[in-house]
């Protein structure tokens, strides 16, 4: 017979849909159950760390902890050297600049390098004001120099005249530019 009403259907709910929200809460709970198995886990780890150092520490003999801190002032003086030697190209580079523009009647007593402020200081002694007029000249023509100060000047016992003379070097790359 045929229908004129036509019936509601009711629609069925799938088997996954059924699952979805059940297997979302085992997750979930098996996420802070692992959570708290782990966390207690790093704590066993780290108690027994604790221990396993102490013991190194018991067992560790004089002789044993003064070979320790004389590798340790090796590895220091290492690093130290390390860093010289980082830095040996950029030292020899301002050695070979002061070797070419050093005044005849001007020499330096002390000199000192600062990477980090890229700044070069020179104690020296000069014959006459002349003389240090002409090298701070040579200085400031020179594109290695960004810029020279001086300051301390005084006159020595002896008639010569004592400075101390900053020279601001430009970026490294700049100057190679």
């Amino acid at each position: 017979m045929v229908q004129v009403i036509p019936r509601k259907v009711i629609p069925q709910k799938s088997s996954v849909k059924k699952m979805l929200p059940w297997l979302s809460l085992f997750l979930i709970g098996a996420m802070i159950i692992l959570y708290f198995v782990f966390s207690a886990q790093i704590k066993k780890a780290e108690a027994s760390l604790e221990d396993v150092k102490s013991e190194l520490a018991k067992s560790q003999t004089d002789e044993q902890t003064e070979l320790q801190q004389r590798v340790l002032g090796f590895q220091k003086r290492i690093d130290d050297v390390a860093v010289l030697l980082k830095e040996r190209e950029r030292a020899a580079d301002a050695l070979a600049f002061l070797e070419a523009y050093v005044h005849p009647k001007v020499y330096f007593t002390a000199m000192s390098l600062n990477f980090e402020n890229k700044t070069l200081n020179l104690q020296g002694i000069s014959g006459d004001f002349t003389s240090l007029g002409q090298q701070i000249f040579a200085f400031q023509q020179d594109p290695f120099v960004q810029e020279v100060k001086l300051s301390n000047v005084a006159l020595s016992e002896e008639g010569k005249v004592r400075f101390v003379m900053e020279l601001v070097l430009p970026d490294r790359n700049a100057v190679k530019k």
